[in-house]
């Protein structure tokens, strides 16, 4: 049986890069798809990590996509635990030049340990984050359609968002309509304006139609 790591290293002989990159975070994620399941997804211990499939290339420098997997790598994240995280994850961190928003690599779904007084709104010491920049103390949230529009959820998610405020860190939550392609771009540059990053509105303009044509392969095109 090939191990995630080789099967990562055949892939980059043939897979478009982007595709490749998506496989690298499927590999390292923490969920997997199964529709007998209510969302369609159950979590899991990640297959590997970042750091093994950098280590596998490292020990085999002459294989056939080597090359090119090592690429694909300084664009995947351990722990994605959605597709959707995957995607938000893959379009803030590509190069402007490839059709993305040039971030700096988040942790997914890190725990956050809270103050004192945040304990107190939520009633745990700590909570798990989709992005965290910590440095920055910026937290992103993506709140889907499907699992954060009933009442109890909807409180729940204020909750947090007051607790983590509490504690020092800036919440950017996503949704639905503020990822749609018209607003994509304002979106993003508020993720750029908190983490402390130039606006580069000229460099965004230069490559809008390559990101729009990257958006709408990552959200829409890619399974």
């Amino acid at each position: 049986v090939a191990s995630p790591e080789l099967c990562f290293l055949q892939a980059a002989g043939s897979l478009p890069m982007p595709e490749l990159i998506k496989l690298g975070f499927d590999l390292c994620s923490i969920y997997c798809m199964d529709h007998t399941q209510e969302y369609h997804q159950v979590g899991r211990e990640p297959p590997t990590d970042v750091a093994r499939l950098i280590q596998y290339m490292e020990y085999h420098p002459g294989k056939n996509g080597v090359k090119r997997a090592r690429r694909a790598l300084r664009y995947v994240i351990d722990r994605s635990n959605s597709p959707m995280e995957t995607r938000l994850a893959m379009i803030a961190c590509l190069p402007l030049y490839k059709g993305g928003y040039a971030l700096r690599k988040p942790v997914l779904n890190k725990m956050v340990d809270l103050s004192k007084h945040a304990v107190q709104i939520v009633g745990r010491e700590r909570l798990c984050c989709d992005m965290v920049w910590e440095e920055e103390k910026v937290i992103v949230e993506y709140d889907s359609n499907l699992t954060h529009l009933n009442e109890k959820q909807h409180a729940r998610d204020k909750a947090r968002i007051t607790a983590l405020s509490e504690s020092g860190y800036t919440i950017i939550c996503l949704t639905a309509e503020s990822i749609w392609i018209h607003n994509i771009d304002k979106t993003f540059q508020a993720i750029r304006k908190a983490l402390g990053m130039k606006a580069r509105t000229g460099d965004l303009e230069t490559y809008r139609a390559k990101r729009q044509e990257m958006v709408e392969k990552i959200m829409f095109d890619m399974q």
